[in-house]
Parts: structure tokens; sequence; C-alpha cells
């Protein structure tokens, strides 16, 4: 039996965990602080249901879509509760393995306008999953920014008579926290801090590789050469070979 499951089922204690402690309500906890919530062990949709039930991401999920329809006055006379949790299954079913943090993360995007708006009431759930697609494409983004911030607090720990601080100043980062560190209000989910698991590691291997492969960052040459050398240095392959003997793990 996978580790993941045991840890699960004694940090949640069941489903009805999971929803308390990962509300709605807390979506704002979780953008505030971004990086520290979406790399925590947490459940992905696929392990939730291994966990708690075939069905248990679905739940969880049309909890959340509920309250968010009802945030842009969607309710049960434009929506049926039998199409929000048709919405959960396409969901679920075309992003089994994001994390249950990544989507809330998507929820405070999507509140905030970032994408899709809905234009009708034959648009709920298409306004909905294309701005999934895109805030996938926007996390990985937000991942490899988080394996730079690593890669830089580590050139800073290493160069004498240089403190985080000063380092930010002279990289024009004035103002960022050192990596790792948590705000004062921590997100609830985060309330026994440790190292990132060994998946999670993963994940963000994952994520970075694709950033590369895809360029995200719309690099010329030069810089696409850049970071496939950073990605090396730091995996010791190239991102294709990661990919390679990776990305089916996480997905399992």
């Amino acid at each position: 039996m996978p580790a993941y499951l045991t840890e699960y089922r004694q940090k949640y204690g069941s489903l009805e965990g999971v929803c308390k402690l990962m509300s709605f309500t807390d979506i704002g906890k979780v953008a505030a602080d971004r990086d520290s919530a979406i790399s925590a062990d947490i459940p992905s949709f696929v392990r939730l249901n291994q966990t708690f039930g075939e069905k248990a991401s679905i739940f969880w999920l049309y909890t959340h879509l509920k309250s968010l329809l009802v945030r842009f006055l969607v309710d049960e006379k434009k929506m049926s509760d039998e199409q929000i949790e048709f919405l959960a299954s396409v969901i679920v079913t075309n992003h089994p393995t994001m994390k249950l943090t990544e989507f809330m993360l998507f929820e405070s995007y999507f509140l905030g306008g970032r994408y899709q708006e809905f234009y009708g009431e034959n648009s709920y759930i298409l306004a909905i999953t294309r701005s999934l697609q895109q805030f996938k494409k926007d996390l990985n983004n937000i991942y490899w920014q988080i394996e730079r911030d690593k890669e830089n607090a580590k050139k800073a720990s290493v160069t004498p008579g240089i403190s985080w601080e000063e380092y930010c100043k002279l990289n024009g980062m004035e103002g960022k926290p050192y990596p790792g560190t948590l705000q004062k209000d921590p997100v609830k989910v985060q309330t026994v801090r440790k190292q990132p698991s060994a998946m999670s590691e993963v994940r963000v291997g994952v994520n970075s590789a694709h950033a590369v492969l895809d360029n995200t960052f719309r690099l010329d040459k030069s810089g696409i050469a850049q970071l496939r050398d950073v990605f090396k240095k730091r995996y010791g392959c190239s991102p294709e070979e990661y990919l390679k003997k990776h990305e089916e793990v996480i997905e399992k």
C-alpha cells in the first residue's frame, strides 16, 4: 500500500476532514502564501480518490464549484446540481494529477478576473474548463519560478559576506522573502512544516521541464539554452530525459 494513503488518512481522518481543512473560504490564504501552499504535500484528485473513495475528488470539487458559481450569481436556476457534478467529473478526468491547493489557487485567480468570463448560461462549463487550460500554463511558470528562487538561494548561501537581502538588492528582487519561509498568517493546510516529500520534488521537476520545453517564458535560443543548462545542473539530465523517467510516476 502506498505510504501516502496512510499519511493522508492520518492527516485528514475522512473526506469531511479534507473539506473542512481545504474549504472554499481558504482560497485567499492559498493565494497569499502561494508557493508554500502548492509545494506542500497535498493530495491530487487521483490520490484523493485512492484514499477516500473513487468519487471523493468529485464531491470536494462540487462543493468548491458550487461556492465559486454563487459568487458570480449563478444559482441552481442557471446551472443545476447535476451540471455542476458533471463539470467536476470533467475536471477530474482531464486533470487527475492537479493538487487541491492548485485548484484553490485557480479559483482565486478566476475570481480575480484573470481568465475567461461568463457570457451566458451556455458558457459556464466552457469558461471554467478553458480557463483551467490557461492556468496549467501559468502553473508551470510558477513552479519554474519556485525552482529558480531555490537556485538563487543556493547561490546566495555560498557567496562569502552577503546576506539574502543583499543578494536580492543586487539582483533587483528587493523585498522578496527567503524561499521556503512562511508569512505571518500561514495557510491552514500548512500547520505542520516539514521537508517536501520526494514526490513533491518530482512534481516541481516535471513542471520545470515542461516550462523549458514549452518555452513558457518566450525566450530566444540563447535564453532557452541557458535554461536547459540550469535544468541539467539541477537534475543531472535534460528535460526530455527527466519527463521520460518521472512524468508517468506522478500520474499513477
